[in-house]
């Protein structure tokens, strides 16, 4: 009698202990999964956000006095090496053109001349217009991919669902609280332990990805950002160069290709993390990995879709380029 009482005392401890690891595991799993998945929104949202502005967007200040000095400054040097470069390519032709009895290069270089300072003269419209139509291709190529669609929660921005399934292998909802999962028998299934603290480890794994991920992502919209704000002022050497000879002229060329690969890229950019997060919103949970229901697979699936989209992203501008043969 004495034994059968210590027996079931026992079976009681072992059980409340289970359920204390398992519920532990369970609300671990699910706070590094809701908490990751939200960080990772939120630095996805912010980089489409700032991949959809413009420099005009931002607030005037300290940053526009200095802009606006630089590419006053830029300008300036830029319709100096106008003029001396008509000068220099003038003197080279105009020498061939009396002894060939050939005037049309005169024309010609002083059309170029007057191409060149008048593009020169108006690079502060022009750069503002072109950044802006950068902001706005991306905001066309987030409207066309379906909007909002950047996050991996679900469509009403709940993780629950995925939630669910990722605790559905080792525990159970009684009386509002998850316990350890029991078989047909009652009794406590073999391996919700192990599979709890399987989960509960590929759960950290994937926050620290999130983490990585998000910030790596952040910081690739804002370094895009940041490059037009400064290849901004550079226009007015840029077509300055066009009024040079030939190898001068490439300046021009490559300038206005950097330019506008830096533009097209955010387009890209935002394409990317649009189509990943979708894919990861997609992503469901199959039996089979360590006989867990989706424990792994779900969050393994996730991260490496993470890992993915970063590349794509780091690899926005090269990829731009040669699709567009800017490369």
């Amino acid at each position: 009698m004495v034994s059968n009482w210590f027996s079931d005392l026992w079976d009681v401890i072992v059980e409340n202990i289970i359920n204390l690891i398992c519920s532990l595991f369970a609300s671990g799993i699910s706070n590094l999964y809701e908490n990751g998945s939200k960080l990772y929104d939120n630095c996805a949202g912010k980089a489409v956000d700032i991949l959809t502005r413009s420099s005009k967007s931002m607030a005037p200040g300290a940053f526009a006095h200095v802009q606006s000095m630089l590419t006053t400054g830029f300008v300036s040097l830029g319709l100096l090496l106008c003029t001396i470069a008509f000068f220099v390519a003038l003197g080279q032709e105009s020498l061939e053109g009396l002894r060939d009895k050939r005037y049309e290069a005169w024309i010609k270089r002083i059309i170029m001349y007057i191409l060149a300072t008048g593009l020169t003269a108006s690079t502060p419209t022009i750069m503002s217009t072109l950044d802006t139509w950068g902001g706005a291709f991306a905001g066309f190529a987030k409207d066309t991919m379906g909007g909002e669609v950047y996050t991996i929660a679900d469509a009403s921005g709940s993780y629950d669902s995925d939630i669910e399934s990722l605790l559905d292998p080792f525990t159970e909802e009684k009386d509002g609280k998850r316990v350890a999962k029991k078989d047909a028998d009652g009794n406590i299934e073999d391996g919700v332990v192990g599979t709890g603290f399987f989960g509960f480890l590929i759960a950290i794994l994937y926050f620290l990805s999130t983490i990585i991920c998000g910030m790596i992502i952040l910081y690739q919209a804002y370094t895009r950002f940041f490059k037009m704000l400064i290849a901004i002022p550079y226009a007015g050497l840029g077509f300055g160069a066009l009024c040079g000879g030939h190898e001068l002229k490439r300046t021009f060329d490559s300038y206005l290709r950097y330019v506008l690969s830096i533009q097209i890229a955010a387009g890209t950019m935002v394409m990317i993390l649009v189509i990943v997060g979708s894919l990861m919103t997609g992503a469901n949970a199959p039996k089979g990995l360590f006989g867990a229901d989706g424990t792994a697979q779900l969050f393994l699936e996730k991260i490496f879709m993470c890992f993915c989209g970063v590349g794509l992203v780091r690899s926005a501008d090269q990829l731009t380029e040669r699709m567009l043969g800017l490369h």
